[in-house]
Order: C-alpha cells, then structure tokens, then sequence
C-alpha cells in the first residue's frame, strides 16, 4: 500500500481521473472484510494524474481536500 498526495498548486490543469464505488477487501483483527469505497475508474490523458505515474485504474481514493472517503459510497 502507498499514499499519494495530489496537489494541483493553483494549476489550472484538471486533476485528470474519473471515479466509482466498488468494493475492497481488508485483512484486520477480526479477519477479512469487505469494505466499500472510492476508486479511480479512468485516468485523462495529459492530466495531473497520469502525467505523475502514481495513480492507476482501480486505485481506492481515500481522502479529497482532508475530509476522509474511505468506506464512503459516491451516494
């Protein structure tokens, strides 16, 4: 797992992803769960995102402008 932060710094390139909810699986001390969440469905080509290399298709969004997505659903 890794984290990435993507900062757009008063660019006005587009942040360059699509979104969907979906569903992740997570090992904790009660055993495997499903989790939903928020996860890239496309990258733009040419945006912030793609040009960077850290994000992919079906990575899980986690956190937008500090407020925390996880297990969240796109409702």
């Amino acid at each position: 797992h890794r984290r990435v932060r993507l900062c757009k710094h008063g660019s006005e390139r587009p942040l360059g992803f699509y979104i969907r909810d979906g569903t992740s699986v997570r090992v904790t001390e009660r055993g495997v769960v499903k989790v939903q969440g928020i996860f890239i469905s496309r990258l733009v080509d040419g945006g912030l995102a793609e040009s960077t290399g850290l994000l992919g298709v079906n990575d899980e969004v986690l956190e937008v402008n500090g407020i925390e997505v996880q297990g969240k659903t796109l409702e």
